[in-house]
């Protein structure tokens, strides 16, 4: 019988059968991976932790990204569209 021996250990396949395990725990530093977290801690158990950085990465994530870029953007627009 053909098989591997106890000493080969081949990297456990997580994520769709392709990324590591290794590789998915940093996935978390991603805004959509902490997003789809936060929508299934409603659903299923998640742990607490990763609930934790969620809100405090997308929280001031979401304040810089508005403050930086959509206001600034939409004062611009009313300036070209009314004028001034």
């Amino acid at each position: 019988m053909r098989g591997t021996l106890p000493h080969e250990t081949k990297p456990k396949k997580t994520l769709f059968g392709i990324i590591p395990d290794t590789v998915v725990r940093y996935l978390l530093i991603l805004p959509p991976a902490s997003a789809a977290r936060l929508l299934t801690a409603g659903v299923s158990t998640v742990a607490g932790w990763q609930l934790v950085f969620g809100y405090l990465y997308l929280v001031p994530l979401c304040v810089v990204l508005y403050l930086g870029v959509v206001k600034p953007g939409f004062q611009r627009y009313v300036v070209r569209e009314i004028g001034v």
